[in-house]
């Protein structure tokens, strides 16, 4: 029934066009590492104003899973929201970040099964492309999704087989084909803990999401 209304457009239209995510949140209170902090002193910074993502026409995602380990009682995900403009200045917009819903009960469940590193890594490409179908972004031409999973992009783009989160793993690939027929999204891989500030901001609001 959902692929059933996503393909005759009622369901695209009438949920996710709509803003049913919380706004994008700022990064106080997360443990931000040193290259990331000053990467924030350099960019843009335009959280909390929502009319600067509006007019934004090249958005950068950068999206990073953290599966659950001994004293944790979640796996959690994250991205971080940015902008690039003509000049090659980038601003900040803000982040999400939550914890893996494994309850099918539950609200924010979107069809994890596990709660490894895998499944959060899925999990945060799932949430960013379903953000990207809920903003309100009129002026958006293109999208680059950075990962630091080969693992998470290879099952999403169908290049890897594996057989568990399969439902997540179906939602994340609808979202991105709906999104693909309306503007341009790539991937690039970013080495993870080679100390780019963003990836590593994705990364340190998963800590804090566990929290």
């Amino acid at each position: 029934r959902f692929w059933s209304l996503v393909a005759s457009g009622r369901w695209y239209k009438s949920q996710l066009n709509q803003s049913w995510m919380p706004p994008l949140r700022d990064v106080t209170g997360i443990n931000l590492k040193v290259v990331t902090q000053d990467a924030l002193l350099m960019a843009v910074g335009v959280h909390g104003c929502p009319e600067r993502l509006r007019i934004a026409t090249n958005l950068h995602i950068y999206t990073d899973g953290s599966g659950m380990h001994d004293d944790d009682v979640a796996a959690s995900w994250a991205f971080a929201v940015l902008s690039l403009d003509s000049s090659g200045q980038y601003a900040f917009h803000g982040l999400h970040c939550g914890c893996v819903v494994l309850d099918s009960a539950a609200p924010g469940y979107i069809g994890a099964s596990s709660a490894d590193c895998g499944s959060a890594e899925i999990s945060a490409q799932a949430q960013a492309y379903l953000w990207l179908l809920q903003a309100d972004l009129p002026c958006v031409l293109s999208v680059v999704i950075h990962y630091d999973s080969t693992f998470a992009a290879g099952t999403i783009e169908g290049d890897m087989v594996t057989s568990t989160n399969t439902a997540v793993l179906e939602l994340t690939r609808g979202c991105l084909a709906i999104l693909r027929s309306k503007i341009l999204v790539c991937s690039e891989w970013v080495r993870g803990h080679s100390g780019d500030p963003w990836i590593e901001l994705a990364d340190s609001a998963c800590s804090w999401a566990k929290v």
